[in-house]
Formats: structure tokens, C-alpha cells, sequence
């Protein structure tokens, strides 16, 4: 009986050690160009988002309300969240996006957005 109780809590302390470790996920490289379709030869893309490795970004919408945006700035993953930054105050983006397998999606009042991988326009 003594015997069955030190296994018992060994296994008992083992598993209760394993439940604090650090749990990695499943990351999925998300670099590179999103957009609402391939240019087909065309240079100027009507909607892009560009993610580059050092952390910034490129985002162009040429069919925004608002007029042409081209703004630049840094984002930050958090899960499956990303986060665009340090771009002009005075310009009003999406600037928060969930991964979605190959695709980013947007919310921004009753505008929702998908942009998947695309081949960049340049």
C-alpha cells in the first residue's frame, strides 16, 4: 500500500508539473502581402496590406471612402491577433486583424474585411 501511495503522488506532482509549463503554439508565419485579389499585371493595388519581417507594415486602399491611404507604420502579434501601429494619427485603417489560415480579417464599425495572400503588386 505504501508503495501504491508514492506512485500516486509522484504521478500526481508530475502531472500538476506539466499543466504550468509554457504551452507553444501553433505559429504560422503570416509575412507577406494580403490583398482582395492578384494584380494581374497591374502595378497599383486597390486594397493591400504588406507584412514584413522586421515588423512593419504597408498598408494601401485606394477605394477607401475617405480617398487614397498609404500609410506605413509597425505591428505586433499577439496570438492570433495583429496589431498595426505607429502610423499617422489623421488616418483612420483597420488596424486590428485576426490570422484566419492564409487570410487577415477586419472589423471597423459595419465594415468587415478579409484580405488573403496575394502576390505583391510591384
Amino acid at each position: 500500500m505504501d508503495k501504491l501511495n508514492k506512485i500516486l503522488w509522484v504521478l500526481l506532482i508530475g502531472l500538476t508539473a506539466m499543466s504550468f509549463r509554457d504551452r507553444q503554439e501553433n505559429v504560422i508565419t503570416i509575412n507577406g502581402t494580403y490583398g482582395v485579389c492578384d494584380c494581374n499585371g497591374d502595378t497599383s493595388p486597390i486594397f493591400e496590406l504588406t507584412l514584413n519581417d522586421d515588423n512593419t507594415f504597408r498598408y494601401v486602399r485606394q477605394d477607401a471612402p475617405e480617398g487614397g491611404v498609404d500609410v506605413s507604420g509597425t505591428w505586433e502579434r499577439s496570438g492570433n491577433t495583429i496589431l498595426l501601429s505607429d502610423f499617422p494619427a489623421d488616418v483612420s485603417i483597420h488596424d486590428k486583424w485576426k490570422v484566419d489560415e492564409q487570410c487577415l480579417k477586419s472589423r471597423k464599425g459595419f465594415e468587415w474585411t478579409k484580405l488573403c495572400q496575394v502576390k505583391p503588386c510591384r
